[in-house]
């Protein structure tokens, strides 16, 4: 089924797809809007688990990826690997990416246990800010004694001033906010 949509500045339409439950893979497909026609496919679909869990481009039609279990891609506008922060961690799952105007990506996902910073709960919220070399150049962790999630593709925004707003889940309360039902946005 289809993760995420999006076109390039020449009008070429990308399609992050994932294929498949128990020998999953996804990939992301460039087309050619006049015809049709596959121009390429980033994450080779070889069978290697690379769930794709959301994709984005910047200004530059540079493509940033995340796939399940922590791995940070960014390809060219030819498809070509650029950089790459694969297993970031065994306990990390990255499931939105957004990049601002200066060309920064940041992949927002949840962790458990003490990686990316202090654990505060089961799972937390994390976002992650890598330069567009791939120089990780924070990590923010977010969260309560209980689960935090941010959950899907699409789960970040980021707005002009590149001011950045997630959305997920909690089972406990955040910021002095008290827990209301089974999971509170």
């Amino acid at each position: 089924y289809g993760k995420t949509v999006f076109i390039d500045s020449s009008d070429n339409v990308y399609i992050g797809i994932y294929l498949g439950y128990f020998n999953s893979y996804g990939s992301l497909k460039k087309i050619n809007s006049s015809n049709g026609n596959v121009i390429w496919s980033a994450l080779a679909e070889d069978n290697n688990y690379r769930t794709l869990e959301d994709a984005t481009i910047d200004s530059s039609d540079n493509i940033y990826i995340t796939v399940l279990g922590s791995n940070f891609f960014k390809n060219d506008d030819n498809g070509s690997i650029v950089w790459t922060k694969r297993g970031y961690s065994t306990s990390a799952y990255g499931h939105s990416v957004v990049t601002d105007s200066s060309g920064n990506a940041y992949f927002a996902g949840y962790t458990s246990g003490s990686y990316l910073g202090t654990d505060l709960g089961n799972k937390d919220i994390f976002l992650v800010k890598f330069n567009s070399s791939g120089s990780e150049q924070w990590v923010q962790r977010l969260g309560s004694s209980q689960d935090e999630q941010v959950w899907k593709s699409d789960s970040a925004i980021i707005d002009s001033s590149n001011n950045i707003y997630l959305t997920g889940w909690t089972t406990g309360g955040m910021d002095g906010n008290a827990h209301s039902g089974e999971r509170d946005i």
